[in-house]
């Protein structure tokens, strides 16, 4: 009513001013009768809506408890509603190799979200990088952006697994007396009955006419005749006997060097606190920190690697607390601690951020995965926050970006399974349409040449990686934002070994033949190679089909993963190998197919496969697990060649050393790893000389031993044999 009234005033002031007017005073009356009426018809509707208002306020009051006051309902519901809906913004984080510093666009890192950098030690501690480094942290800091150090924890400067324990293995020829069952020919005589022929006179009738009258003659032929006879033979069975051996074997053994272990977290600890000293270092990434799969061999495993990160974190912190503490841990849950000594809720005491390294190509998972793995994290790491490390590509052996739809995806599992955020593993290997990565003019790399050294080590290892995993080279190299041919890379690697500044050019390629070599190549011969495919290469403008070496001809495809591995080396030991192992069977596809006896497609065997190595993402650690089943679950046969083959040994759990290789060949091969078999003459450790078969599977670059046949002998190390004449290798074995 005081609002209508003062209206009124308000609008009698503008008609009828002070001084008087012109309208007349009833022409005033009529005009303010008009205003009130109005006002009151749009009170009335205004009353109508609040009581309308007022139903809903009631309603969300049953609903959502809130006070008796029509309005304040209204306000504290729209309150409420803004606080459900509002979330705390998720922390992104990607890891940064040290030769893309000078691609980073690092505002639109940051319009994306990012608000952290795991950058790679190299960035540190090689001179090459530290004027780029000193403008990337700069720049960074502008920004907003965190960077981290990410450190390389237990490997050495040869890329060597450390044991923080100070555990190391040594050899030990031992000698002892064995009891065995030895197999012996027993002979016995039995009587039989044998037949026998033999030719006899049969006398026949012979007619003949003579002068009108039939006549005739007695005449004979020799004819077959079946006689038996009793005879003894002589004959063998296959018994066994209890023997005592004099055995001499070699035993692998542990010791430890304490004072080694000691100095090496010292320098650790030391070289993690020299990177908190540089200007725009805003916390420490461990990597590596863990056992490489074999925590469960070791004593008090898991508290060691708790005490380091202890170690680490008190350092650190007594620097500057506020630096950010993380570190890369494996996903596997339960089996965490037990394989790698990595125990969440140990760490998460030390760490500020847990970062699970989730990635679901490299375990063969999908996007649920993501979210019920960092569900089990975050439920066990109180205290600290958890990243989800996500990867940006198909898998290790396949660096193909998922597309940017599948990653943002990837990125919601994380964060529904309860994670403070992500982490991009790596720049580099995202879809565009992700993250576009288009280089900043500020953080320019200051080499001349669009392709680094650097680059050249990043892509061997790829190249390594992917004939590993593929059995074949690759389609095209990547190189930064260029993509070269197999040929044109080829050449990048003959400039690098040879000392040249990397400049690409284009070849043509020979034809696919492999050729066959194996061996190893020393220094000086590699080197000297490159030097001949350098001018070979720029003299023909053609990638050559074969050069020779003491190993035997490096056809084109051997000689670039050759190479490829010299250089992969390169980078991750600092310094070039002292020889390269040559071995043109990985080209070989046959080695992972499938056979009338090694049945790699069957339902029972890729299932089992899958079962035995679940969670398990390394090569060793798959061929380890098939191999330990095989030995441990299958029983020993004697009998000659194949009988049941690798569906039938598994049924009937038994089988002599060819049906075993075949079951330890077929779930090796289903699991993706190469495998073929080893025939050969055996001197057994009983003294007896027998033919064998046994299985060699292809891991990390090498072919190693499996002989599942004797619980003595265990993955790489063979025990039931002494010495071997081999009589070949075999993609499918022929008896």
């Amino acid at each position: 009513m005081f609002i209508y009234k003062g209206l009124f005033k308000s609008l009698h002031g503008v008609f009828s001013p002070s001084g008087g007017g012109k309208i007349s005073r009833k022409l005033n009356i009529l005009i303010a009768l008009v205003l009130v009426l109005s006002f009151m018809g749009s009170n009335v509707a205004s009353a109508v809506e609040m009581a309308d208002s007022s139903t809903e306020d009631m309603e969300a009051q049953n609903t959502n408890t809130t006070t008796e006051n029509t309005t304040e309902t209204a306000e504290q519901n729209t309150t409420q509603t803004q606080e459900n809906t509002t979330t705390e913004q998720a922390h992104g984080a990607i890891w940064v190799k040290a030769y893309d510093m000078g691609k980073v666009n690092l505002s639109e890192l940051k319009g994306k979200g990012i608000s952290d950098v795991f950058l790679e030690q190299l960035a540190f501690n090689d001179e090459r990088f530290r004027a780029n480094l000193t403008s990337f942290l700069g720049n960074t800091s502008a920004q907003g952006i965190r960077v981290s150090a990410w450190v390389i924890c237990l490997k050495d400067a040869n890329g060597k697994w450390v044991d923080p324990t100070g555990r190391y293995a040594y050899n030990v020829t031992t000698t002892s007396k064995v009891t065995v069952k030895e197999p012996y020919k027993y002979y016995y005589t039995v009587t039989v009955k044998k037949a026998y022929t033999t030719y006899v006179k049969k006398w026949y009738k012979s007619w003949y006419k003579y002068r009108g009258k039939w006549r005739y003659t007695w005449k004979y032929r020799y004819v077959k005749k079946t006689s038996y006879r009793y005879v003894k033979e002589t004959r063998y069975t296959i018994k066994y006997r209890t023997v005592t051996k004099t055995v001499t074997s070699t035993e692998t053994r542990y010791g430890y060097n304490t004072s080694y272990a000691e100095q090496f977290i010292d320098n650790l600890t030391r070289r993690v606190l020299s990177y908190t000293s540089i200007p725009g270092v805003g916390g420490i990434h461990l990597d590596y920190i863990r056992y490489p799969g074999n925590a469960y061999q070791v004593p008090n495993s898991t508290a060691t690697i708790t005490g380091i990160v202890r170690r680490i974190s008190e350092a650190v912190k007594s620097v500057n607390p506020g630096l950010l503490l993380s570190a890369a841990l494996m996903p596997e849950k339960g089996s965490n601690a037990y394989y790698y000594g990595q125990n969440y809720t140990q760490l998460a005491e030390y760490l500020d951020v847990l970062v699970p390294m989730v990635y679901k190509g490299n375990y063969r998972e999908d996007s649920s995965w993501i979210q019920n793995v960092t569900a089990y994290i975050k439920a066990r790491s109180p205290g600290a926050q958890v990243w989800t490390g996500l990867q940006t590509y198909r898998s290790d052996s396949d660096v193909t970006p998922i597309p940017a739809d599948e990653l943002r995806g990837d990125i919601d599992s994380a964060l529904r399974g309860g994670a403070d955020g992500y982490a991009l593993f790596r720049y580099g290997l995202i879809d565009k349409d992700f993250l576009g990565g288009i280089p900043s003019a500020t953080t320019k790399p200051s080499a001349e040449n669009s392709i680094t050294a650097s680059m050249i080590m990043d892509a061997a290892s790829r190249v390594k990686a992917f004939v590993e995993s593929n059995y074949r080279l690759p389609n095209y190299v990547s190189l930064g934002e260029s993509q070269v041919t197999p040929a044109g890379f080829l050449y990048l690697l003959a400039e690098f070994l040879t000392g040249k500044d990397p400049v690409p050019g284009s070849f043509s390629e020979p034809s696919a033949t492999t050729l066959k070599a194996s061996g190893t190549i020393q220094k000086d011969e590699y080197l000297q190679i490159a030097s001949q495919v350098l001018s070979y290469m720029s003299s023909t403008g053609t990638a050559p089909s074969q050069i020779s070496s003491s190993a035997g001809p490096l056809s084109f495809n051997v000689l670039l993963y050759s190479l490829s591995k010299v250089v992969a080396f390169q980078e991750d030991n600092g310094r070039l190998p002292n020889y390269v192992t040559v071995d043109s069977s990985i080209f070989s596809g046959s080695y992972l197919a499938s056979t009338a006896n090694c049945q790699v497609t069957s339902t029972e065997i890729r299932s089992l496969a899958a079962s035995i190595t679940r969670g398990l993402t390394s090569v060793t650690a798959r061929a380890t697990a098939i191999f330990n089943w095989v030995r441990d679950n299958i029983d020993y046969s004697f009998y000659y060649n194949t009988r049941y083959g690798a569906v039938g040994t598994l049924k009937n759990r038994t089988g002599n050393c060819v049906d075993i290789t075949h079951l330890l060949v077929a779930l090796s091969r289903a699991s993706g790893i190469a495998a073929r078999y080893v025939h050969a003459t055996c001197t057994f450790v009983s003294g007896n000389t027998y033919g064998h078969v046994w299985a060699q599977l292809y891991i990390n670059g090498s072919w190693v031993n499996a002989d599942a046949s004797s619980n003595m002998n265990s993955l790489g190390v063979i025990k039931n044999w002494k010495s071997a004449s081999i009589k070949g290798y075999y993609a499918e074995l022929p008896f």
